[in-house]
């Protein structure tokens, strides 16, 4: 898991130094760091799966100071919202004191392996989050 989370911010800080800081609002936030959200345990054994939509709201400082979801299974909507407030993005520029906006997208996969780990797509803003299968 250790290594894992350091692969994950070492892809995180590649990737935003290569899309550089926001200079307007067009452009999406480059993000700082991710969290990806715990499968909850009641939905997992219940085998639901299914995508959330997480809309956020960042402060200039990069913050999440919303995040409310637009849509998914009722017991996967709080662990993403949890999840998406903890991401950070890098900061606006010192003239621009606008808050931002982005869709944040969480898929909650169950998978036959009891091998399981988080993925991260950075360019969509998009984690998947895997639990084993019950039997």
């Amino acid at each position: 898991m250790k290594v894992f989370k350091l692969f994950l911010a070492a892809f995180i800080v590649l990737v935003s130094s290569l899309s550089g800081t926001v200079s307007n609002a067009a452009e999406p936030p480059a993000i700082s760091s991710a969290v990806a959200p715990v499968y909850p345990e009641t939905a997992r054994l219940a085998r639901i799966t299914g995508d959330v939509s997480v809309d956020v709201t960042i402060d200039r400082n990069g913050k999440v100071s919303s995040a409310v979801s637009a849509n998914g299974n009722a017991m996967l909507r709080k662990p993403a919202e949890d999840a998406a407030r903890q991401w950070t993005f890098v900061a606006a520029p010192p003239r621009d004191r606008r808050e931002r906006m982005a869709r944040l997208e969480f898929a909650f996969v169950i998978v036959e392996t009891p091998e399981v780990t988080s993925v991260f797509y950075p360019w969509e803003y998009k984690v998947q989050v895997t639990a084993p299968v019950s039997h």
